[in-house]
């Protein structure tokens, strides 16, 4: 049976609001500074509004992750050892993995496009990297949901 969490009530209320501070963080701390200090897209309304929505779109796609890994049978542990046991085992947590997971195929797919439509506007491949990209995340997390979470057997 897939299991649906109720994202409003408990404590999921305070992991869906850290997913959505992590998203915002992002979208403040790269994305709006690269769109008004680095190639100069004038309009507040794009700048403030698209990154909204976006961080929207990722942070229930960091939501549909964090879902499907609850559900994913454990995988095995590995013993203290050093720095890399300890960097995978930190990757490994439920809540560590969907951020990093969205966060890096937003940013890859954002600067991807961006660079596709840098001929046009810069106001316009702002929008069009910004839209396509968190789109796109949303798609490439429901495509993993399919393959992380087993098959129902009857």
């Amino acid at each position: 049976m897939p299991l649906k969490l109720n994202w409003i009530r408990g404590k999921y209320l305070g992991i869906s609001l850290l997913f959505f501070g992590i998203m915002g963080l992002v979208q403040a701390l790269i994305i709006i500074p690269f769109g008004q200090y680095g190639v100069n897209v004038g309009s507040l309304y794009i700048l403030t509004l698209v990154p909204i929505v976006s961080t929207i779109l990722l942070t229930y796609s960091a939501q549909i992750l964090y879902e499907s890994y609850a559900q994913a049978p454990k995988k095995r542990s590995y013993g203290d050892g050093d720095w890399k046991v300890k960097v995978r085992k930190l990757f490994q947590q439920d809540l560590v993995r969907p951020n990093v997971i969205v966060i890096l195929s937003f940013l890859i797919g954002f600067f991807i496009f961006y660079g596709i439509f840098s001929g046009m506007k810069p106001i316009t491949a702002f929008l069009i990297a910004e839209n396509v990209s968190a789109t796109g995340v949303l798609v490439l997390s429901t495509l993993l949901e399919k393959r992380i979470v087993p098959p129902e057997r009857y």
